[in-house]
C-alpha cells in the first residue's frame, strides 16, 4: 500500500503487479496550534501565515497533493515563499505541534492522531486532488502475501482504517 500512486503505477507498468485495488482515500486539512487565533475559511486565509509546513512537494505525496490543491485554487504562487518543506507529513505535523510553523497542510488521518494541533480547515473534495492508497499484490507473491492482500480488503481491517479516519473505497480502481 502506498499514498504514492505514481510509484505503484510504475511497478504495474514494469509488470511487477499481479493485482491491484484502490483501497483507501484521505483528505487534506490545514492544522494550526490549538492556541492559534488563525481562522481559515478558505485557502486565501493562508496568506496570513508566515510559515506553512508541507511535506516536501518535490518528493512526498502529501506535499505534492497540497501543492496541487493550492495551485488549483490559485494560491500556490502567493504562499510558495512561506512554505517550510519537511521530510514527510509527520514532520510537517510536528512543525505545527512545536509552533515552528504557524500552520501546516497534512492528511486528516495524521491530524486526528495529534492532540497538539487543531484542524482549522478541511479541504473540500471538489478542490483537492484525489488521494488514493492502492494496495498492490506483487507478481510472484508468496501464499502469505496473497493471504494478506485478501485480508486487508475484508471487513475487520476496513473497520480499523475507518476508525483512524481513512475513507474506505469499495471498488477496484487506480
Amino acid at each position: 500500500m502506498s499514498a504514492d500512486l505514481r510509484r505503484v503505477d510504475e511497478l504495474q507498468q514494469d509488470g511487477r503487479v499481479a493485482e491491484r485495488v484502490a483501497l483507501l482515500s484521505n483528505r487534506l486539512v490545514v492544522v494550526v496550534p490549538p492556541s492559534s487565533r488563525l481562522v481559515v475559511r478558505g485557502p486565501s486565509d493562508l496568506l496570513a501565515v508566515e510559515r506553512l509546513a508541507l511535506a516536501d512537494p518535490q518528493v512526498v505525496p502529501a506535499g505534492a497533493y497540497a501543492r496541487q490543491w493550492l495551485e488549483k485554487v490559485g494560491q500556490w504562487a502567493a504562499v510558495r515563499e512561506r512554505v517550510v518543506p519537511t521530510l514527510d507529513v509527520r514532520a510537517a505535523l510536528a512543525a505545527v505541534e512545536s509552533a515552528a510553523a504557524d500552520a501546516g497542510v497534512v492528511y486528516r488521518t495524521d491530524a486526528l492522531q495529534s492532540a497538539r494541533v487543531r484542524v482549522a480547515y478541511e479541504v473540500p473534495a471538489a478542490d483537492a486532488p484525489p488521494i488514493v492508497y492502492p494496495a498492490a499484490l506483487l507478481a510472484g507473491a508468496s501464499p502469505a502475501g496473497r493471504g494478506f492482500f485478501a485480508w486487508i480488503q475484508s471487513a475487520e481491517p476496513k473497520a480499523a482504517f475507518a476508525r483512524f479516519g481513512f475513507e474506505v473505497l469499495q471498488s477496484p480502481g487506480p
